[in-house]
């Protein structure tokens, strides 16, 4: 949650930049505001009414599309809808209340999206045992359950918007510099993107650095707390298997580097975790 809410405020104020040089030029009040008080209120109602659509079925539906998602073929879904039946019957949800997609390619995984999506991939659906699937899917409920989808949602919706506002930028930049080339204003344009450049180096190093690390700390955490859930189900097992073949081992001597810039931890991590969390939901029993 905390990710996401810095997401907004960060890409939120790319958008109030990128608005405010807009109607600077514009020069002129909009809704009987001044330039800089219609910035803010135009950038408010941009970024919230885009926030509300991503929370929407048509937030969902452009995911999906996104994703390449697709319904299950019949062949499909008589390996996907028996163990989505299995875990839904243990967590006490009705597995008709959700939504199964399958992604073709051949990378082993698995998705939660919006508010009541699951996918897979053909390879996590073929490739995987019975008892593994449940794990994965157990996982992908978790995600539902703890509300992280709703999140990611809002995030990516909140990335997209600065990164689009970041690129703009970056191409005024460009065509600024162009103008260097012309006597007497060339000077005034160079220096002018010497500054814009200069400003949006630092803007990426430091604010977007700061959140993506921080970003990236925050899904960590989310898939263990969706391991977690999964364990207090009943399919720790499972899906300790399916991590120990197909999850990122993260090993060599920079591993912890790459730690730092993953949305998952570890699957060696993950599955010493599993065990915790399936003896904890033994004694809890």
């Amino acid at each position: 949650m905390l990710s996401c809410l810095f997401a907004i405020a960060i890409h939120g104020l790319l958008l109030l930049i990128g608005v405010s040089f807009g109607l600077a030029f514009y020069g002129k009040p909009v809704w009987g505001l001044p330039p800089d008080r219609a910035a803010v209120l135009l950038s408010i109602v941009i970024m919230g009414a885009l926030l509300l659509v991503s929370l929407t079925p048509v937030g969902a539906w452009i995911l999906r599309w996104q994703m390449g998602c697709r319904r299950p073929t019949p062949q499909e879904n008589a390996f996907l809808w028996p163990a989505w039946q299995f875990v839904c019957l243990a967590a006490g949800y009705d597995p008709a209340s959700f939504r199964l997609y399958v992604i073709d390619g051949p990378v082993n995984n698995a998705f939660a999206i919006g508010s009541n999506t699951i996918a897979v991939t053909v390879a996590c659906l073929y490739g995987t045992s019975d008892r593994e699937l449940r794990g994965v899917l157990a996982h992908e409920l978790g995600h539902h359950v703890n509300n992280d989808t709703l999140w990611m949602a809002m995030t990516a919706t909140a990335e997209h918007i600065g990164i689009s506002v970041y690129n703009f930028i970056a191409f005024l930049s460009r065509i600024v510099g162009v103008l260097a080339i012309i006597p007497l204003v060339g000077f005034v344009a160079a220096l002018i993107t010497i500054i814009i450049k200069l400003i949006l180096t630092v803007f990426d190093f430091i604010v977007l650095g700061a959140w993506r690390l921080g970003y990236f700390w925050g899904s960590r955490q989310n898939e263990y707390a969706a391991d977690r859930y999964a364990a207090q189900i009943g399919f720790a097992d499972g899906l300790a298997s399916y991590l120990d073949k197909y999850g990122d081992k993260q090993a060599g001597w920079f591993a912890w580097i790459e730690a730092l810039k993953s949305t998952h931890p570890g699957a060696g991590e993950r599955v010493k975790k599993l065990r915790k969390y399936s003896r904890e939901a033994l004694r809890n029993a």
